[in-house]
């Protein structure tokens, strides 16, 4: 037998009588009772139980719990108190269990009564009072040493590892954690920046939370309104609609049902195929009233008739369409991916590089943590080439195995009634290609044990099909969304920016396809920012312009994090001589370590210690991006290039511009800009790169 200081019992909403109360909830949702179809917390005011087993044949099993320390005759009282209310609202009520973390002792003294003697005796009063209003009820004691059984059981490892923890798992503990990720994040989190994204929504269903039940209800609450106007006296109804009203009753009755606060599943299927019969016989009385309105037309202009009628069925119609609508509107709803992570809260998150995977998960992390909502972010580039499970403990200080570790989570989440969530951001980042893919089968299997956890995995685009088992996807054993940035909303973005930045928004949008980036997007705005400008200068809506600006935005802000001068321009002779390089290979990129060992080598870098970390800082502020490349006869490579493609083209005219421009011999010059002149050709090379570039053609009497 364990050892249990009840003293020592993690406190819940700020009082251990609650902690108390769900540990004894959470005990009694995992009893084994034959016939138990449904188990049913009770929320304040309880009725005289904190929770409720419904039977098969309707009976019910009621627990009340009071941390009582000691008893005396106001602690009975209160019992007795608890069970004649539930007795009065639960007709059902067949078993009543009482649970104290006391253990009732035998007598020591001849004179004293125990409460062994004493429990006995309130038994039969309360038998008494059951029988007397024509019912039997069964009494069952769970006391200090019942209790500490049911935690001792190898399943409720878990459950005894988070009550009777210290510093792990508390709410400080979990906001901790997200503080030191979030930083470690860099300027992939911008935390002021609340530009709430449509996708964010998909987080609902992860959660299983009351922002999912308003989404759901939304549309459910418009489909009744809606069928309401359609058919607003079912009783009396035509008989072309009887169908319709049958099968929609039935529809309700399968919503209706579904328990928001307990574990059961949304039945998609069920739902569909319910709601597409519906709208099966909809359209059928729809096109039924279309065809009585229409011979009633012909009738008239057969008889010669001058007479004004109106279509006896048009407004029905309009209602039932719109019904119909609503109706596909919520089948939509049922099938879409927010509903299948509310079943089943596994997703993997895609996107570019750079498109804002981390900002999404670390925002998404921090509004829930607002709302008293737990979650773990995890980053890939803290992940080494072994087994993750270790790893993560390591990176928690957790000291204890795996299933106590996602049994406590469970149980801080079944007592919140809020699913807890583990974010892996970056599955690519550091070793993750080389071992996640043998692991996350196992991860998911692992996390399905609890179903008050879910989990979220985000990778680059290009690496999804490297890392991501192919029989996790085709199994759909994880939901799949892609991340697009500001896609079609660049303009909302761009004014949210421009407002957090106090910057004027200009005459004319900028609707440049990089502002799609939201890093760029910020980095731009920061740039402005440190110059102390409110407006954009004339000219910047010219792409070079606001490609030299970003350019600039990010050689200020590396050039003070290495103590180099500004106008040395490092950051823009670097990307320059990269953009150059892969441009004078004939490709749009170039193998990742011939790019690094490029960089480290350049003259430019001499003036700092750390030139391998300068090229990761290139990266890492978007500049630069790193993918996997799969080649026909090379196969699988990473490979680097320049995140924007007009901004290569930019970097690379002004590069080969230098090399080639200043040539003492123009035939040589005009040879080797062959690749320059290709690039120039292209609307989205600008300014005075194009013009520079078309004088030298001109000089050599080969330009159209």
């Amino acid at each position: 037998m364990i050892n249990i200081d009840w003293l020592s019992l993690r406190p819940f909403n700020g009082d251990r009588r609650n902690g108390f109360e769900e540990l004894v909830c959470q005990l009694a949702r995992a009893e084994k009772i034959e016939g138990k179809i449904k188990f049913i917390r009770v929320a304040a005011p309880d009725g005289g139980v904190e929770a409720i087993c419904v039977l098969s044949n309707g009976d019910e099993y009621g627990w009340q719990a009071k941390f009582f320390t000691s008893m005396s005759t106001s602690q009975w009282a209160q019992i007795s108190k608890s069970f004649k209310t539930a007795f009065e609202k639960r007709p059902n009520l067949k078993k009543y269990y009482i649970c104290i973390p006391l253990d009732r002792e035998e007598p020591v003294q001849k004179n004293r009564q125990s409460f062994m003697s004493k429990w006995n005796k309130k038994v039969k009063e309360w038998e008494e009072y059951a029988h007397a209003n024509g019912r039997t009820i069964e009494f069952e004691y769970w006391g200090s040493s019942e209790i500490i059984d049911r935690l001792a059981r190898p399943e409720n490892e878990g459950k005894r590892y988070y009550w009777f923890g210290k510093e792990e798992f508390s709410d400080e503990w979990f906001s901790q954690l997200l503080a030191e990720n979030i930083r470690n994040l860099g300027n992939r989190y911008s935390p002021k920046l609340n530009f709430d994204l449509p996708i964010a929504k998909i987080f609902d269903g992860l959660a299983r939370d009351v922002s999912f039940q308003k989404q759901f209800r939304s549309l459910y609450e418009n489909l009744i309104k809606r069928y309401n106007k359609a058919i607003p006296n079912p009783r009396n109804c035509k008989s072309e609609l009887i169908e319709v009203t049958e099968k929609y009753g039935k529809f309700r009755e399968y919503c209706d049902a579904i328990d928001f606060a307990e574990l059961a599943t949304i039945d998609q299927l069920l739902l569909t195929k319910s709601a597409e019969l519906i709208m099966e016989d909809v359209n059928r009385v729809i096109d039924l009233y279309i065809d009585i309105d229409a011979e009633a037309e012909i009738d008239k202009k057969d008889a010669h008739s001058d007479a004004i009628t109106t279509n006896k069925y048009s407004w029905q119609i309009e209602y039932l369409r719109s019904f119909s609508y609503s109706m596909s509107d919520f089948i939509e709803f049922i099938n879409g991916t927010v509903v299948s992570l509310f079943n089943n809260p596994y997703l993997l998150l895609t996107g570019a590089a750079g498109i804002g995977k981390s900002h999404l998960l670390a925002d998404v992390a921090t509004k829930r943590l607002e709302r008293k909502q737990f979650t773990i972010l995890l980053l890939g580039q803290h992940f080494a080439n072994e087994e993750p499970w270790s790893q993560i403990k390591k990176m928690l200080h957790l000291n204890c195995e795996r299933e106590t570790f996602l049994s406590a989570l469970n149980s801080k989440a079944d007592s919140l009634q809020d699913r807890i969530l583990i974010f892996i951001d970056g599955l690519d980042e550091n070793e993750g290609k080389k071992f996640w893919k043998n692991h996350i089968p196992g991860f998911i299997e692992a996390i399905k044990r609890y179903p008050n956890l879910g989990i979220v995995f985000s990778v680059r685009t290009s690496y999804e099909d490297v890392i991501i088992p192919v029989n996790t996807k085709e199994n759909k054993e994880v939901s799949k969304i892609v991340h697009y940035g500001f896609s079609n909303i660049e303009y909302e973005a761009m004014i949210a920016f421009f407002e957090y930045y106090k910057i004027i928004q200009p005459n004319v949008p900028l609707l440049n396809p990089e502002f799609r980036n939201p890093l760029f997007l910020k980095l731009f705005c920061e740039g402005l920012e440190k110059k102390k400008l409110h407006e954009i200068p004339d000219g910047y809506e010219g792409i070079s312009t606001i490609l030299n600006f970003y350019l600039e935005a990010i050689n200020d802000k590396l050039s003070e994090k290495y103590d180099v001068p500004k106008e040395i321009s490092l950051v823009q002779k670097v990307a320059k001589k990269i953009a150059g390089r892969i441009v004078e290979t004939g490709n749009t990129y170039m193998n990742y370590d011939e790019v690094c060992n490029f960089v480290i080598e350049l003259n430019e870098l001499k003036v700092l210690s750390d030139k391998y970390k300068f090229f990761n800082d290139l990266i890492s502020e978007g500049l630069l991006s790193k993918n996997l490349y799969w080649g026909s006869t090379s196969g699988e490579s990473e490979v680097l290039y320049i995140t924007y493609g007009r901004f290569n083209d930019h970097l690379a005219c002004s590069y080969l511009l230098e090399k080639y421009l200043d040539k003492q011999n123009p035939v040589e010059s005009f040879a080797k800009g062959t690749r320059l002149y290709e690039i120039v050709k292209n609307e989205n090379v600008c300014g005075s790169s194009k013009i520079y570039t078309e004088k030298l053609y001109l000089q050599n009497g080969n330009i159209n």
